[in-house]
């Protein structure tokens, strides 16, 4: 017998905004999501991917697409020491300018608070400016310029929100 999966967050949140975590089963479907999502030098690999989902310090959130069999939106977190890193953060194209990555913040800034962490932490496409004018605006700083970090010429920021 399966396992039901925990939901969330809880009910004070629409029913259209609940997310589940992530299992193996998910694999396909956020593996298509990455190529969706992604530039190839940024998106992670299948088995990257698979790593993540059996690792006991990661959780992968997702919500399904009514319609179809595809994950709509994935938000995938790790705690590392006093902090929370957003791995990925991906909304598909279709349903973008809804509101999902802003709720996923939500998401990551509720889980640390849970997890008693008192940042999170992620990498950002130095050369996409909306993307970090994004973040910005959701309460991340950009604390260290990685050179050559998804590749040769290819940089990223270091970004930082401090839990209040």
């Amino acid at each position: 017998m399966s396992q039901a999966m925990p939901i969330y967050p809880p009910l004070a949140i629409s029913r259209l905004r609940v997310l589940r975590l992530a299992t193996l089963e998910d694999l396909p479907n956020l593996v298509a999501l990455e190529l969706e999502c992604f530039d190839e030098i940024r998106r992670d690999t299948r088995s990257t991917i698979r790593k993540s989902l059996v690792n006991s310090q990661n959780e992968t959130w997702v919500k399904d697409c009514p319609s179809d069999q595809r994950i709509g939106v994935a938000l995938s977190l790790r705690k590392v020491h006093n902090s929370l890193r957003i791995y990925s953060l991906a909304t598909h194209p279709e349903i973008r300018g809804q509101g999902w990555g802003n709720y996923l913040l939500s998401v990551a800034q509720e889980r640390a608070r849970a997890r008693g962490c008192r940042q999170i932490r992620l990498e950002a496409d130095a050369s996409h400016s909306m993307l970090l004018d994004w973040y910005e605006r959701n309460g991340f700083k950009r604390v260290k310029f990685l050179e050559d970090y998804y590749d040769h010429g290819c940089h990223a920021w270091e970004m930082v929100y401090i839990i209040g």
